[in-house]
């Protein structure tokens, strides 16, 4: 989406959310039943729809274990969409390609999750442009959101965060917001290590046109800079045609790269890009971020998956795979973890609270006071058949 138009949004949400602080402030945010609802926004159409799936089917893993209760309030999981239903196309024509969550259907799913006496929680969203919308609607609110994606660390003021983050994020100053994946600042020190290893002296670094890629772009130029490598190209691919991809692919020749890396998603033509970047150099050593750790972009890549690998989520351990495979009839995704992390720490703050579980407050105070996520990171390698993990990574 583009930016003047993410900010626009953004900005209309706040005035909205600063105007709506006084429910949380006038104590309404105690369900009125001991059964509890958790909503979870993701997309269902798109390209993250495959991986929005996995990480779904954790939650409801995480839930069906739990017997759906937390403490001593019965729990139940209630999916919305924060994706745009896909257009029929007319018969005879070619239809636009899928593009994944939209702002009207985020912050529709967001609305409709606060307005809901029963909701004690968020999970959700699966992208940093749809948390950024839907956050300034369930902070006001007390209401406890926690992403299992979103890398973006102006949600929380890590690294990376622009001025005013993440105040505009959380605009009532009560923190009520937690993620699962590690930040972009952890993910950028593993990229640089990937290539440190392979003993990398130059590198490009390309990036999709938002806000949320640019951080990460250039927390990664300044963990490579710490490594000792020299960043030789940093540019935007602005556009999804392949033309300009092999053009954008000779300028990473040109600049002396033998190394680079795509900071972008799969709406952004990965694929098309790392093909690109291959054809131009069939030795150029490719890493990108977590989130192209996709099975699509992984099969799409053709002869670059040989130079490629992605440092993505770290595997479902044995006991979540058994489950799982028993549970769904097929082998889970790397998000399906996150999922099912998300869910459980989410029950856990429900009973942590005690009889209070059904109180928003009580539930985000009790969330924020767990033990942080064990950050953790895989490095997989693309295939035919998608993603092969080669082994996990150190994380610092």
């Amino acid at each position: 989406m583009p930016l003047r138009v993410l900010a626009g949004a953004i900005a209309l949400v706040l005035a909205g959310a600063l105007t709506g602080c006084g429910d949380a402030e006038n104590g309404q945010t105690v369900a009125s039943s001991d059964q509890l609802t958790i909503y979870t926004a993701l997309p269902e159409h798109g390209p993250q729809a495959p991986r929005a799936r996995d990480v779904l089917d954790g939650e409801r893993l995480a839930l069906l274990l739990a017997d759906g209760r937390a403490g001593l309030f019965n729990v139940g999981l209630r999916p919305v969409s924060d994706a745009a239903e896909p257009e029929p196309e007319e018969e005879g024509e070619e239809g636009e390609p899928e593009k994944g969550w939209e702002p009207e259907a985020a912050l529709k799913a967001a609305e409709v999750a606060v307005e809901d006496p029963s909701t004690i929680a968020f999970i959700g969203d699966f992208d940093a442009g749809a948390t950024a919308l839907t956050l300034p609607v369930t902070n006001p609110r007390d209401l406890l959101q926690v992403s299992p994606a979103t890398t973006y660390g102006g949600f929380t003021g890590d690294p990376g965060k622009a001025p005013g983050e993440p105040e505009k994020y959380q605009p009532s100053a009560r923190p009520t917001f937690g993620r699962i994946a590690v930040s972009d600042a952890v993910q950028a020190r593993a990229m640089a290590d990937v290539l440190a290893e392979d003993d990398c002296a130059q590198v490009a670094i390309l990036r999709a046109p938002n806000a949320f890629d640019d951080s990460l772009a250039r927390l990664f130029a300044t963990a490579a800079a710490n490594r000792g490598m020299e960043v030789v190209l940093d540019e935007q691919v602005r556009d999804d045609d392949p033309e300009s991809h092999r053009d954008m692919a000779q300028q990473v020749v040109e600049a002396g790269a033998g190394c680079a890396t795509y900071v972008a998603g799969p709406a952004d033509a990965p694929a098309s890009v790392l093909r690109a970047l291959h054809e131009a150099d069939p030795m150029l050593r490719i890493v990108a971020p977590i989130g192209l750790a996709d099975d699509e972009v992984a099969r799409a890549l053709g002869p670059a998956a040989s130079m490629t690998t992605i440092v993505g989520p770290p595997a479902p351990g044995p006991e979540l795979h058994k489950a799982f495979e028993r549970r769904f009839g097929r082998e889970p995704g790397p998000w399906a973890a996150y999922g099912f992390e998300a869910m459980r720490r989410v029950l856990r703050a429900i009973e942590d609270a005690g009889p209070r579980g059904n109180d928003r407050r009580a539930v985000v105070e009790a969330y924020l006071a767990l033990p942080a996520p064990a950050p953790r990171l895989a490095l997989w390698r693309p295939t035919l058949d998608g993603l092969a993990m080669e082994r996990e990574l150190p994380v610092r």
